[in-house]
Parts: structure tokens; sequence; C-alpha cells
């Protein structure tokens, strides 16, 4: 009897740690847009020294990019901890803490301005990671995890050793030098790694696809990785090999993440979809300095996708239900659409930059590609047997996938307001990239590009196709009343 009141008491100490690491981390989001936004909201930036490292040199800069990136990061990492299970506390105790040190790690990645402040922020997100995902590791497989985690780090540690990363500042005179190739392969080697880890994690540890309550954490890890390439265009654009190279990297992850999410099932098809959408914003940010749209499309992705894994249901992962206490979970009905909802405006502007650098080939496999993802994210989470939870923790986890599901579909329905808040002032950070001027908003139809003759190339349509099905689903409703209204017998003659 007092083992079950002391393990009570513990499972609701390290729940209230979790609500805690939760709003830490949604405080730090609003905490950001209060401090930065009326900054960069005027196309300024500002560079802030390390108060307590080095107090007369400037380690981090503020600018409408790692505003974007780190306000986003820390909302999706507190919808994603409010998302866990109560009872899963007991998996770890100092689970909020962990989750707080993941998330400061990657808010000094966010505004990293020296090379060393962006290593080092990683290598602390990766520990915290590593110490919320210790209850799924056993024996070697803890520390091998660990030794990963810190290896996947090693080519950027060598090229910032080897003095070929310069601060990630824009210069202040003079023209802008491309980075050096070794560069270039450095960093899409980092994040494909990155995001690869993800898919290894879910896959190739027994007791995560068993209670995996920690789930979305390396997907969170692995959606965030292209940042590290969106980075390097603060100071300086590739070269033409390094487009190549970033292109031909990013077109392999997008090839291997499709192959682990046709051949797994449950968290192991999320973690290739999740690899997947990691490979495609390293494209966009590859053809950036070619193309404007590209770099928009990338960030878009990238965004989306944080916001994606935050919003799929964790315990629709466990397997271990009879069918009689289950009932369907209202994430497995929207994982594939809100997937292809929330990111298709992304990969629909990363292929009109690629036509526009001539990549056509890129252009005709990325829309094909993400609609096969939305497909297989579907099928991971509501045509298998994975997709049902008890009935009386189906209404509360509901509830918490509304906010992250509409914050997709708004950006879905109104792609204007995504174009002109977020994407230009962060395109407007990249040194290596021009201002965002050939991507237009109209409030009735959705987004046009236009070519320097003023002619409209490609068009989305999104506010409007939403607007067209809306009132096509307003005359449904009433003609089926009409209907029924018409067909109804009258009560005399009724038998």
């Amino acid at each position: 009897m007092r083992d079950s009141e002391h393990g009570d008491k513990e499972a609701k100490a390290n729940s209230l740690s979790l609500l805690l690491a939760a709003l830490i981390n949604l405080g730090l989001a609003a905490l950001q847009l209060v401090l930065f936004l009326p900054l960069v909201g005027e196309g300024r930036s500002l560079d802030l020294p390390g108060w307590l490292v080095l107090p007369y040199r400037f380690i981090y800069r503020a600018d409408s990019l790692a505003l974007a990136f780190g306000a986003a990061w820390a909302f999706a990492l507190g919808l994603t901890v409010l998302g866990l299970r109560r009872d899963s506390a007991r998996d770890s105790r100092w689970a909020g803490i962990s989750l707080c040190l993941m998330s400061f790690g990657m808010l000094s990645v966010a505004y990293a301005r020296d090379p060393w402040a962006l290593y080092l922020g990683w290598e602390v997100a990766g520990l915290g990671l590593w110490w919320a995902l210790r209850p799924v590791c056993s024996g070697r497989r803890k520390y091998l995890s660990a030794l990963s985690l810190h290896i996947l780090g090693w080519p950027l540690l060598l090229v910032i050793l080897l003095g070929l990363v310069s601060p990630f500042a824009p210069p202040v005179t003079g023209s802008v030098q491309a980075w050096p190739v070794a560069v270039a392969v450095a960093f899409g080697v980092v994040v494909l790694a990155r995001s690869l880890w993800a898919s290894w994690a879910y896959i190739g540890w027994p007791r995560a696809n068993a209670n995996f309550v920690y789930a979305r954490l390396p997907g969170l890890y692995a959606v965030a990785a292209p940042y590290l390439v969106a980075k390097a265009l603060v100071a300086a654009p590739w070269d033409a090999v390094g487009v190549w190279v970033l292109a031909l990297l990013g077109t392999i992850g997008v090839l291997g993440g499709i192959a682990v999410a046709l051949n797994t099932e449950g968290v192991g098809s999320v973690a290739g979809v999740v690899a997947t959408m990691a490979a495609i914003s390293v494209i966009g940010f590859g053809l950036a300095p070619g193309s404007l749209l590209a770099a928009a499309g990338a960030i878009w992705v990238m965004l989306a996708g944080l916001v994606w894994v935050a919003a799929l249901p964790v315990d629709a992962w466990r397997t271990n239900l009879r069918p009689a206490e289950t009932e369907a979970s209202f994430g497995g009905y929207v994982a594939g659409p809100i997937l292809l909802l929330g990111a298709l405006a992304g990969v629909w502007l990363i292929s009109q930059g690629a036509l526009n650098v001539k990549y056509g080939l890129i252009a005709a496999i990325l829309l094909p590609v993400f609609a096969l993802l939305a497909l297989i994210g579907q099928k991971a989470l509501f045509n298998s047997k994975l997709k049902t939870v008890p009935s009386s923790e189906a209404k509360d986890q509901n509830s918490k996938l509304l906010l992250p599901i509409a914050f997709l579909t708004f950006a879905a329905i109104f792609p204007q307001s995504v174009a002109d808040w977020v994407l230009r002032p962060s395109v407007q950070a990249m040194a290596g990239v021009s201002a965002l001027q050939g991507l237009e908003s109209q409030l009735g139809v959705g987004l046009l590009v236009r070519s320097q003759q003023e002619t409209v190339l490609a068009a989305l349509p999104a506010t409007g196709m939403a607007l067209a099905v809306f009132l096509a689903f307003v005359a449904l409703y009433w003609l089926k009343r009409l209907a029924l209204l018409l067909l109804r017998e009258p009560p005399g003659k009724a038998r």
C-alpha cells in the first residue's frame, strides 16, 4: 500500500515537472516575440555578447531568421511536452530538466553568431535529448546513442578547427565571399546524419516500439537539423559546386527517407517521413543562392515540420491495448492531411525555385514525393494496428492536438500570412540570398510567382480553393436537407 502511494506521489511530482517544462518553453516562445519582434519588424538585427563566457565578444545575433526558428522550436517543444501522457513521467525522474536543457541548447543554436556557440549549443541539445531518451535505452545502446550524437557533429567541428567557418553574420564591408565546398559538404553531411539518427532511434531500439513515450523528441531534433544550412546563408552563399553538392545530398536524403518510410511500420514510417522532410529542406537551402523561392520554401518546410511533429499522437503508437479498451485516435485521422496541407506551400516554392535554377529533375519529383509522404503518414497512424488509444485518454489527447493542427491549417488556407510575416523577414536576414521580390501574395487568391516582366509563372490558389470547398460543403449540406425534406413521407402514409 505504501509503495503504491509512494509511486503515485512520484508520478504526480514528475508530471508537475513536465508541466513546468512545457510552460517554460511556451513562455520562452512568447518572450522571444516580445523582445525581438519589434526589432526585426523594422528590418534590423542585434548583436549580443556572451555575458557569462566572453563578455567583450559578440557571440549571439538576433535577426528575423533566428527569431522564426527560436520561437517555432520553443513553441513546438512546449506542445510536445504537453502531449506526453501524465503517467509517462515515471519513465524519467529528470524529464523536465532534460527537456529544458535541450531547449536552451537549441536556442543557443538559433541565435549563435560565433561558430563555437552554435556547435556547443547543438552538443547541449543532444545531451538533453539523450538524457530524456535514457528510459528506452539499455546496456551498451545507452552509451552508443550518446557517442553517436556526439560523433554526428564531428564534420562541423573539423571545419571549425580548420578555420573554414567564419561568424554567422553579414560582412560589414566588401563583397560576400562564397563558402568553401568543404563547408557545404560538411554541413550537408551533418544535417542528413542527424535526420537519419532519428530513424535509428525509432527503429533500432526494441523498447521504443513498445513504449516510446518521448517518440516525438528525435523527430523534432531531425526536423531542426537543416537550420545549420540556413544559418550559413546569413554570412555567405554557396558557389555553383556547393549548390550542386547540397542538392545532391538532399536528393539522396529524400530517397533514403522514402525507403525507410516504405519498408517500416508505425514509428519507423514516421521516422522516414521526418528524415525526408529534413532532406527537402536541405535541397531548398542548397538552391537558395540561385533562387529566393527555394530559400523561402525551405524555411516553410522546416517550421511546418516542427509543428507537425508536435501534433503527432504519441499514444497512438502503443500496441499493448485490447480492442475492447480502445477507440480511434483523432491524430490518426489527420496525420496525413495536416502534413500535406501544412508544408505543401513550402514544397511548391522549392519546386518553383528548382525550375528557376535549371534543376528540373528535383522539381519533378518533389511534389509527388510529398504526396507519397502524406499517404505514408496516414498509413502509419491510422491504417495500422497502432491507431488506437484507451477511450479515457482519447478525448484528452485530441484536445492537445487542436492547437498545432489549427496553426497548420491556417498556414495552408492563408499562406499569404506566412509569406509576409515569416518568410520575407527570414530571407532578408540571409546575406547569401537576395530580397524576396518574385513572390507576391493576394488576399483572394493565395501566392503568385511573377517574373521580371510581371508575368505570372505559377500560382498557389490556397485561399480561393479553401473558399470554394467551404461554399461547396455549404451547398451540399442544404441540398441534402432539401432532399430529405422532399423525400420524407407524410405521417398519415407511414406503415
